[in-house]
């Protein structure tokens, strides 16, 4: 089993590579905790989607100690990658990448079976990943783990979350990506893509970006991004999302996914005051021996 892993993000809303800010007592990062959960869980290839600015002191702060213990490759993903000459010009004049299914494409021929997708500053907890090896022993659908809504949200900043919708007989039918989610005086609301406002219970459930492809998925991934990219030249702002191909792929009958409930807690590093709430819960599970003092020993 696969893990790839988005740390290509600009971290816009964060001030600063948080892919890299240290959180653990041995300067561990919080992706090194999900790598190595994901290696207790079965995984046993890494591939890292990162930018090319950032590979020195990635490979410093991350690389070159998880390689030691999985076999790990990075790949680098930029405004033009998968792009076509003819549209280069457009990504160019992109502040960033037009977002995850790009990145996971930059990956494509280094994935060899069934992968996991994770964030690179979310922390899903180990069960997660234990979970999505299981299913795919008996299973050739999709599937995610997904977040009760309330328990993803972290402070009093904003965030966008991909509320997933399931029928009457408790089927994922939906993933609707929610933007600017937050507490307005005691109620849980944010905006549709139309920038409607809704208000939720909290009780939702959230992908957090934590899904199982098959390798045969890429077939539509490409097809999706090929269709994506025929309209930058009218719409250059969009981003060709995750959780918006899932969607989509699920609305018209071309995925199946299985959602798996997260027994574990979730938490992130979206804003830079996220980094102490985090650095205190890596601390109580060191203390309750969860993860060891020095992760990678």
């Amino acid at each position: 089993m696969e893990v790839v892993v988005l740390a290509a993000g600009m971290a816009s809303r964060y001030g600063g590579l948080k892919q890299l800010e240290p959180v653990g007592r041995n300067g561990e990062v919080l992706l090194d905790y999900g790598i190595y959960d994901a290696i207790k869980a079965g995984c046993d290839k890494i591939i890292f989607i990162i930018r090319k600015d950032i590979e020195d002191d990635f490979r410093k702060a991350v690389f070159d100690r998880v390689a030691r213990h999985a076999d790990c490759k990075y790949v680098f993903q930029d405004k033009t990658s998968r792009l076509p000459n003819s549209l280069r010009l457009f990504a160019e004049e992109r502040r960033k990448p037009y977002g995850t299914v790009q990145a996971l494409l930059c990956a494509e021929n280094d994935i060899r079976s069934d992968f996991i997708i994770m964030n690179s500053d979310d922390y899903y907890g180990a069960s997660s990943y234990g979970m999505l090896c299981d299913h795919f022993k008996n299973s050739r659908k999709s599937a995610l783990v997904g977040y009760r809504l309330d328990k993803t949200l972290m402070g009093d900043g904003r965030v966008n979350r991909g509320v997933c919708v399931f029928d009457s007989s408790g089927n994922l039918t939906g993933i609707e990506e929610t933007y600017d989610i937050g507490v307005e005086s005691g109620v849980i609301a944010g905006r549709t893509r139309t920038r409607n406002r809704v208000e939720m219970t909290g009780s939702e459930i959230a992908s957090m970006n934590l899904f199982g492809f098959p390798i045969s998925t890429f077939s539509l991934f490409n097809e999706y991004w090929e269709k994506f990219t025929d309209c930058i030249r009218t719409d250059n702002s969009r981003e060709c999302l995750l959780s918006v191909f899932s969607n989509e792929m699920l609305m018209q009958g071309r995925l199946q996914f299985d959602c798996y409930y997260a027994k574990d807690e979730w938490f992130g590093m979206t804003y830079k005051e996220d980094a102490l709430l985090v650095r205190k819960k890596i601390e109580i599970f060191i203390r309750k021996g969860v993860y060891p003092e020095n992760l990678w020993g």
